[in-house]
């Protein structure tokens, strides 16, 4: 079974700078990718704990649908009404 990433407020900031690079994060080869320095990876780790600290009261709803099917996942998501936004 393949593991799905989810998209995060990181993953947008990094389409911003270069969407191949997103990509490759999403779906390529993770062996090919280079070490990363003691303080990219500090920096990586401080933006991701933020990250949580920030989202961490936010209500997050997860549809369940097939993998792929994008009109079933809008289908199982609620609307703004009836999420209350």
């Amino acid at each position: 079974m393949r593991v799905q990433r989810l998209i995060s407020a990181s993953s947008l900031r990094s389409l911003l700078h270069c969407p191949h690079a997103l990509f490759l994060d999403h779906h390529g080869d993770p062996s090919l990718k280079t070490e990363l320095g003691e303080f990219e990876t500090y920096l990586l780790d401080e933006g991701r704990r933020f990250e949580s600290e920030v989202l961490q009261d936010q209500i997050y709803v997860q549809p369940q649908y097939p993998e792929g099917d994008l009109k079933a996942g809008a289908k199982g998501h609620p609307g703004p009404d009836e999420d209350g936004l």
